[in-house]
Parts: C-alpha cells; structure tokens; sequence
C-alpha cells in the first residue's frame, strides 16, 4: 500500500491566476466547507479557483477569473469572499460597470435563497473536525482496511494518527472524522491469515479484548503502522 500525498497548491500564486488541482471525487465523500455527506440528488462541485470538493450550497456564487480570461466560473463560499477581498484592494476598471454590480447583487441574493433552502446538516461533534484527513502534522496517513474480526468484512478507510489518537476517516480529503480513538492503553501485534500475505494483518485490543483488525497492502507499510501504533499507546 502507497501512502497517498494530497495534492498542495502551489506557493505564492495568486487565487485564481492558475488553473487549481482538482481533488478527485473519491477522495472526499463530504463538503469540504460545510462537511454535508454526498448523495446521488446532493452532488460533488468543484471550485474553479481552489479545487476543493465542495456541496451546492457552498458554490453558488461565480467569479470572473484569470486563468479563464476573465471568464465568470463557480467558486466556493470561501474563495468567492478571498477574490471579492481582493477585488476591493486592487479595482479593476472593467468590472466596477453597473452591470458587474448588478450581477454581484443578484448573485448575493440567491446565495442567500440557497443558503436557506439547502441540505440540512449532521451535527458532527468538534472533536471529528481538529484534525483534517489530509492534516500534515501526523505521524502517519493511509489507506487501510478495517475489520471487527478476521472473518468479518473488510472496508477500506484512511487513518490518521497524531497525538497518540487515531482518526478514522472515509476518505483521504474529508474534513470531518468519522470517529477518533485515543490509542494510549491499547495493545498492537501481527496476526497471521491463511489467505493473506504474511505480516499484512495486525490487531489493535484493549485489554485483551480485540477491538479492531488491520490490513495493509504490503508487509513494508504494514510494520510502518504497527510502529506508529506502538508509539501511540504509550506516553
């Protein structure tokens, strides 16, 4: 198993001069503003200016951009207020037109419309958003998958740990966790399948008592996280 990078914006490039990376779907299964779940009707946009992965509700608005040749494109909440900030700092002649204004006067009210007609949102307790998936500031990060026991089902989600907890997440971009465990107490050691690669599979309990089973891809990334694990659960 690759340990994923997320993708980093480049240094000292204006928002909007550039093409932005885009975020691929997979990688975030939540608004990256306002953490909402994707559905089928509740669809991924992606902000033209960053590359995030943001909801409706989150990128109405449209920003002439220079990349696009001043073209109008779908921005997110965030963005929009960065370009606006800046377009108050430095004025360009072109678009203090009564038409421009207009426009940004259209697009606030259905903001507005749109704000109070949108998704309703899950509460997600604070604790789930300190830390990021793609934080930078962890010990390690990565796909792996998950069981309740050796013959139970797998599923495959991104972990974290940083300051001895591990955040489980079901993507490598998502902002919120879906849960977090403090690791100190715990127990980690190599379990052994007949069906998988020796030294792949390792089990997290507490005291005694299995609480979770891991799968890496490899046995190099595997003996990674058992050692991260390891340093976890003590102080």
């Amino acid at each position: 198993m690759e340990v994923e990078e997320p993708d980093k914006p480049e240094l000292n490039t204006p928002l909007g001069t550039k093409a932005p990376i885009w975020i691929p779907d997979p990688r975030a299964t939540m608004c990256m503003i306002c953490t909402c779940d994707f559905t089928l009707t509740w669809r991924r946009h992606h902000c033209r200016a960053c590359g995030k992965i943001v909801c409706q509700a989150c990128s109405v608005n449209k920003f002439n951009l220079d990349y696009l040749k001043k073209r109008p494109a779908r921005v997110c909440d965030l963005c929009f207020l960065e370009l606006q900030k800046r377009e108050v700092q430095s004025p360009d002649p072109k678009m203090l037109s009564p038409t421009h204004k207009s426009s940004s006067a259209l697009t606030s009210v259905f903001h507005s419309i749109q704000h109070s007609s949108g998704r309703k949102h899950k509460k997600i307790p604070a604790a789930l958003k300190e830390v990021s998936a793609n934080t930078g500031a962890s010990s390690m990060s990565g796909y792996l998958y998950r069981s309740k026991g050796i013959k139970k089902p797998w599923k495959r989600l991104w972990f974290v740990i940083q300051d001895k907890v591990l955040y489980t997440y079901a993507a490598s971009e998502d902002v919120a966790a879906l849960e977090s465990q403090p690791l100190l107490g715990f127990t980690v050691s190599e379990l052994q399948d007949d069906l998988s690669e020796p030294k792949v599979i390792f089990q997290l309990l507490h005291k005694r008592t299995l609480f979770y089973v891991f799968k890496a891809d490899d046995r190099h990334t595997a003996q990674r996280w058992v050692e991260v694990f390891q340093e976890a659960t003590v102080l």
